[in-house]
């Protein structure tokens, strides 16, 4: 029986995960752009650990810039026969100023065939601190995304991958999981979302943790509120990657003024990944920056489905709750500084 439950806490997250990955019976498989050696790895390498030792396949797939656990971290889960890869590993290569800032940026964790997790969160403390999301999803789909991770455990470490073979929709009962890798042509969920911004009727809702849209997508959000479309954008107040904060703000106020209705939520660091329009909706590890859609391996979810949909609506109302609008006397007031240093980064927001 397939089912699917969105999950915008960190804390229900992570205890959801603990659940499942202790009911786990054949195999575990994780992959991520950050995993830390804190207490928030610590637990989640030492139950990994256990599940090998009662002969549970156990995969882990990380990015080897994004992550701080080493090998040694690992040392006792590899020693029991736990396996671990680090994708794109800084080493000699004919292109390698083209790929060394290709990264994984997905977040998965598929159990046993039966369940699967994608979303927003990394393995790190700092998690516990910021505004996350996920969907757990249960049934069929969960192999739909044991390929996804297959197919990237294969070629980790390839720098010479096929985007067309490796970013094709996996599609499931209305469903579909969105994959990119490192192209200028595929760019399967930039298109997703133009898509979805062209045929929108209503209302237009995006919860994002960094948004450095491109002028095609500022075009086409702007055009959305004239054909009278709610448009409203969440943003931290304040993220972890300061420099995606000061280059936004060179759009912001030029959206302001087209009618987007601009939110900075204030509670925590929001690190979550939203997009809803109309009752679609995408979910996953993708930002909306050109990094996102050129440079990094990303993985999301698109569907309708009522429940998840559901959620997410409630999801954003509190998001909303807790944010403060965008003030455009402030934002014509920021300083000289301020606007020569968006000028001078923005030609290089492709790599923020």
């Amino acid at each position: 029986m397939d089912d699917y439950t969105f999950i915008g806490n960190s804390e229900k997250i992570y205890e959801s995960m603990v659940k499942d990955i202790e009911s786990a019976k054949k195999y575990v498989y994780l992959e991520s752009f950050i995993y830390d050696p804190d207490n928030t790895g610590s637990k989640f390498r030492d139950l990994l650990l256990k599940k090998v030792k009662q002969g549970v396949e156990v995969k882990i797939l990380l990015d080897w810039f994004g992550s701080n656990a080493n090998k040694p971290f690992f040392k006792n889960f590899e020693e029991a026969g736990g396996e671990i890869r680090f994708t794109r590993r800084i080493r000699f290569h004919p292109k390698f100023f083209l790929h060394v800032h290709e990264r994984d940026h997905r977040k998965l964790l598929i159990i046993d065939g039966k369940i699967a997790y994608v979303g927003s969160i990394n393995f790190s403390d700092d998690a516990l601190k910021w505004r996350e999301c996920a969907i757990r999803c249960e049934g069929g789909i969960t192999k739909n995304f044991k390929k996804a991770f297959v197919d990237m455990y294969a070629q980790y470490n390839n720098h010479l991958v096929r985007p067309k073979k490796f970013s094709k929709i996996l599609r499931y009962k209305g469903f579909e999981i969105l994959r990119d890798v490192p192209s200028w042509r595929y760019q399967r969920i930039r298109k997703k979302l133009i898509y979805l911004i062209k045929n929108a009727k209503k209302e237009i809702t995006i919860e994002m943790a960094y948004f450095l849209p491109d002028a095609y997508l500022r075009y086409l959000l702007k055009r959305a509120v004239k054909k009278g479309v709610l448009v409203t954008i969440i943003l931290p107040f304040i993220s972890d990657v300061r420099a995606v904060d000061i280059l936004r703000e060179k759009y912001t106020g030029k959206m302001h003024k087209k009618g987007l209705k601009i939110f900075y939520y204030t509670k925590k660091i929001l690190h979550s990944k939203i997009v809803l329009v109309d009752d679609k909706f995408i979910v996953g590890s993708s930002n909306i920056d050109g990094r996102t859609f050129i440079h990094n391996y990303e993985i999301s979810l698109y569907g309708n489905n009522k429940k998840i949909v559901m959620d997410i609506k409630k999801h954003l109302k509190q998001s909303l709750i807790d944010s403060k609008k965008f003030n455009y006397e402030e934002w014509k007031k920021r300083s000289i500084f301020l606007k020569v240093l968006e000028s001078i980064m923005s030609p290089f927001k492709q790599w923020m």
